[in-house]
C-alpha cells in the first residue's frame, strides 16, 4: 500500500518551542463595566442585527462565524465594509484590549502571526472589536489587522490533496491549530499553503477566510 507523505507543518516545529496562540492577561475588577462604557457610539454587529435566537447557546462559542454564511451581514458600517468579516492578525504579538482606546487595559495577548478573527463592531476611530474561534471579544486597533486570507486547521490530520476532490491524491497532511495562507476557493475546498504543505483541504476543516467572506486583501 502507498504511504501518505506527511508533512508537519507549524505543529511539529518542535512542540517546546511553540508559542500559544494567546496569554489571558490580568483584568481590573470592573473590566467589564469600562468595556460597558467604551462601547457607546460604536458601531455594532448585534442580537437585533443577528435575529432572533442568535444570543442562544453556542452563539459566541467556536464556529459561531465560520465562512461568512450567517444570518444579516451589515455593510452600513463606519469603514463601508461587511459586518462580521473575517481579518487576520498582523504581527506575532497582538494585544487586544477591553475596550476601542489604547488606554484600556490589555485583555488578551495573542502571540500567532496571522491568526483569524472575526470583526463584529466597528469605531469611527478605527477600533475593531474582534472575537476568536473560541468566542472570546476584545478591541484591536485597525492597523494590528490585515486583510491577508488565512485560516485556521480545526481538523487533526486534515488531508492536503493535489485537486479539490476526495478521490485526489494526497500531497501532506495538517495538524490542528496550523494556520494556512488561503489561495483559492472551490465548490466547498480551499487551497491552502502552510510551510512545504500546498494543496486542497475541505472547508469543513478549516475556520477563516471563505468564498463568501468577502476577505479583501488591504482592507480590515
Amino acid at each position: 500500500m502507498r504511504r501518505i507523505p506527511l508533512v508537519f507543518a507549524v505543529f511539529l516545529a518542535a512542540a517546546a518551542h511553540m508559542t500559544p496562540p494567546r496569554a489571558l492577561a490580568q483584568e481590573p475588577a470592573d473590566a467589564s463595566r469600562d468595556e460597558t462604557r467604551s462601547r457607546a457610539g460604536a458601531w455594532s454587529w448585534d442580537a437585533a442585527a443577528r435575529g432572533p435566537g442568535a444570543d442562544g447557546p453556542g452563539a459566541n462559542g467556536p464556529g459561531a462565524v465560520r465562512t461568512g454564511a450567517v444570518d444579516a451581514v451589515r455593510r452600513d458600517t463606519p469603514s463601508g465594509l461587511p459586518v462580521p468579516r473575517f481579518v487576520s492578525l498582523k504581527s506575532g504579538k497582538t494585544f487586544c484590549r477591553i475596550g476601542p482606546s489604547f488606554s484600556h487595559p490589555v485583555r488578551l495577548t495573542y502571540m500567532r502571526r496571522g491568526l483569524p478573527v472575526v470583526v463584529v463592531a466597528e469605531t469611527h476611530d478605527h477600533w475593531r472589536k474582534v472575537r476568536d474561534r473560541d468566542g472570546d471579544e476584545c478591541w484591536v486597533h485597525r492597523s494590528k489587522l490585515s486583510g491577508a486570507e488565512t485560516a485556521l486547521v480545526v481538523e487533526d490530520g486534515l488531508v492536503v490533496r493535489a485537486r479539490p476532490s476526495a478521490g485526489a491524491p494526497a500531497r501532506a497532511r495538517l495538524g490542528a491549530g496550523v494556520v494556512a495562507r488561503v489561495e483559492e476557493h472551490r465548490d466547498g475546498w480551499s487551497r491552502v499553503a502552510a510551510d512545504a504543505a500546498r494543496g486542497w483541504v475541505p472547508r469543513a476543516g478549516l475556520w477563516g477566510a471563505s468564498e463568501s467572506d468577502a476577505f479583501a486583501a488591504a482592507h480590515n
